[in-house]
């Protein structure tokens, strides 16, 4: 691994969101002034992340949570690993309980802070622009 370019990194998904209730979560965690109503592109996150409670996958060092594919959240030890393997262009945040607003004490939220200009070859990329559904009602189903 100390001579690999790329690393992958996927997660099992415990728990959802909160507030579930009419993913509550989506206008409590994100921006969605410049977001598609549809696929949701163009998210972006201003506030943290709730869980209902602490994750039970006790043995679990990457976490993710259901309907959000694209964070991670990780223990203890993975952030002090990272720290101390001087790992850069990330940060961490911590979640909070929702029904308590308190901190989480087990996870944080792992941010990729630092793109690479070259990761990915644009060359025959297309861009695709979300038409269905177009009556609102449909949107939020």
């Amino acid at each position: 691994m100390d001579n690999s370019q790329w690393f992958h990194l996927s997660t099992g998904q415990f728990g959802y969101p909160q507030p579930e209730k009419d993913f509550g979560y989506l206008t409590q965690t994100y921006d969605m002034t410049n977001a598609c109503p549809t696929c949701h592109i163009g998210l972006r996150q201003v506030s943290e992340f709730r869980f209902k409670s602490e994750p039970k996958a006790q043995h679990s060092q990457f976490i993710g949570l259901n309907w959000v594919f694209d964070q991670i959240f990780v223990r203890q030890p993975v952030e002090e690993i990272f720290i101390k393997q001087g790992v850069t262009g990330i940060s961490f945040s911590i979640p909070l309980i929702n029904k308590t607003s308190k901190p989480m004490e087990t996870v944080k939220q792992l941010h990729v802070d630092t793109s690479l200009s070259n990761a990915i070859i644009p060359d025959d990329l297309k861009n695709e622009i979300c038409e269905y559904p177009k009556d609102k009602s449909s949107v939020k189903f």
